[in-house]
């Protein structure tokens, strides 16, 4: 029998992104949709001398930075400094790029929370679609600012009293008779940066409840769909059989791991074949599914 737990667990988290949901809009609704002011006043050009830097693929032990305008200039060790160039010094520290969170549902000071550690981009997996057009504005801003830059799906893709539905605001849902390649248009319209597709029967966390979901024609469509107007997709799937699915149908991420059953043959080659990126979640899913669980993913 499945742990009452379990469900307990789902309806916390259903009611804390319910009130965040509300508090955001709240907040949003509350405020001018103007690009954030900078926390401080910060120079247009300067110099990040003698730190140990890793740039994503190698460490330089004493390495320089210059930034201008918003912008990395150079990076190296022995780098000229240009006269006049105000300059932090960085002997003994560390510089890296900033770290990417890639599965987020972010709200209220969520943005400011994570860039205070060292999170610089969030990816928002489903939340409301009208801030779409402020993100890419504050994206594409080069002033300093005091928040991790957000790309977000908007509403996910899901079915009348689906996953994602149950959160108090109005989610557009995709029913047996709607047009799944319109309605994957109107969010990537809406200013959606990729799709996010809802694959969730909760039969992985209970025996009794049962949620419809996308069936497997609307998953395909909405893929075509989506890769038709140059956006990724993201498969939010819980069960090995609709990540197999989701796969061949040629989603281009998981965004959580499957939790029945443990990696096959028949999913490996089609992982393989499809090279797929996964976001693991696994942080979520040990500490809800017990140890086996974490071992099994």
């Amino acid at each position: 029998m499945k742990r009452l737990p379990d469900l307990l667990w789902i309806a916390a988290i259903a009611i804390a992104l319910a009130a965040a949901f509300a508090f955001d809009r709240r907040t949003r609704s509350s405020e001018p949709a103007t690009v954030p002011e900078p926390a401080a006043e910060v120079s247009d050009a300067f110099v990040i001398r003698d730190a140990r830097v890793f740039d994503g693929d190698r460490v330089i032990e004493r390495a320089s930075v210059i930034v201008r305008s918003g912008r990395i200039e150079a990076v190296g060790a022995d780098l000229p400094i240009p006269d006049g160039l105000p300059v932090v010094e960085a002997s003994g520290r560390t510089l890296l790029p900033g770290l990417i969170d890639a599965h987020a549902h972010s709200f209220g000071s969520a943005r400011r929370q994570a860039l205070a550690f060292g999170v610089t981009v969030e990816i928002d997996l489903h939340g409301d679609a009208a801030r779409l057009p402020q993100l890419a504005r504050e994206r594409a801003a080069l002033a300093p600012t005091d928040q991790a830059d957000l790309w977000a799906a908007g509403f996910a893709v899901t079915v009348p009293g689906g996953h994602g539905t149950q959160y108090g605001m109005a989610v557009p849902t995709v029913g047996p008779d709607t047009d799944v390649a319109a309605f994957v248009g109107a969010r990537i319209d809406e200013g959606a940066d990729f799709v996010k597709l809802i694959v969730e029967d909760l039969s992985v966390y209970s025996e009794a409840t049962r949620w419809p979901t996308l069936t497997p024609p609307q998953i395909a469509a909405a893929i075509g769909a989506a890769h038709a107007r140059g956006r990724q997709v993201f498969a939010h799937v819980s069960r090995r059989a609709d990540a197999l699915h989701a796969v061949r149908s040629g989603v281009d991420g998981l965004a959580h791991v499957f939790v029945d059953e443990p990696v096959d043959e028949a999913f490996l080659a089609a992982a393989a074949a499809a090279k797929p990126f996964v976001v693991p979640t696994l942080s979520v899913t040990a500490p809800e599914r017990g140890p086996a669980t974490a071992r099994r993913c």
